[in-house]
């Protein structure tokens, strides 16, 4: 799960230290773009995608940070105050902000503020997860329903794949990786660790150099295709 966000802030050395921290956190947040001026902040949130998080700073520009912050609260659903002091701390609150930052922005607080948001969204596409089902032909007279929340993993081999689930059932059909993986990846915390597996997150027991505990006792190697991808998505040091 990676969340797009935005930075709007008058101060360039503010600009470029949380920026810096955010690179460091690429895993989880990704920034799209930063703006000194909040009007253009303001018309291209409007005309563009919309970020989920916005670092909005005092400004003292045509209008204020919290000025902006109260026209974006209705569409932006995380907003993150900084400041260089708690002067705002109650304007932060008026505007339903999700976090209020003290200059300079040190990366502990940072990562904090980060993983709370992180969390909450987990939380709601878990919610979504649970109710998430497909059906699939399992073989030429029977059609099984699978819930999202129960697979472990899914096997490729040729134009077939395995799917392996928490009641420790495989479920054989007629189906391409590619086409899993896309279903899957927009479902939750799906990864695919090589060409012939695609794996859930909350199903890792261990993660060894070369290759994955599952909890169903599956070990899978990792492929070093994939290895800096699972490293990002796990944080993970060294792999």
């Amino acid at each position: 799960m990676v969340l797009n966000c935005i930075i709007v802030d008058d101060s360039k050395p503010c600009i470029n230290l949380l920026s810096s921290h955010l690179i460091e956190f690429k895993a989880y947040v990704q920034l799209i773009k930063t703006y000194s001026d909040p009007l253009t902040a303001l018309a291209e949130i409007q005309q563009n995608d919309i970020p989920d998080i916005a670092f909005i700073g005092i400004l003292k520009g045509q209008i204020s940070g919290i000025q902006l912050a109260k026209l974006l609260m209705n569409k932006i659903k995380y907003l993150i105050i900084i400041a260089y002091d708690l002067s705002y701390v109650l304007d932060a609150f008026d505007v339903n902000a999700r976090g209020y930052l003290i200059k300079p922005i040190l990366k502990q607080k940072l990562w904090e503020t980060i993983m709370k948001i992180v969390e909450k969204e987990k939380r709601k596409l878990e919610d979504v997860r649970r109710n998430e089902y497909f059906f699939i032909k399992s073989n030429i007279s029977e059609v099984t329903k699978i819930y999202v929340n129960d697979i472990i993993a899914v096997q490729g081999a040729s134009n077939y794949v395995q799917i392996h689930t928490l009641d420790q059932k495989n479920y054989i059909t007629y189906a391409k990786m590619l086409d899993y993986e896309h279903k899957l990846s927009s479902l939750g915390d799906f990864i695919r660790v090589n060409k012939s597996f695609i794996i859930s997150t909350s199903a890792i027991k261990q993660i060894q150099k070369r290759k994955i505990l599952l909890n169903n006792g599956l070990q899978i190697p990792i492929g070093n295709t994939y290895k800096n991808r699972i490293k990002e998505l796990l944080n993970i040091i060294k792999l």
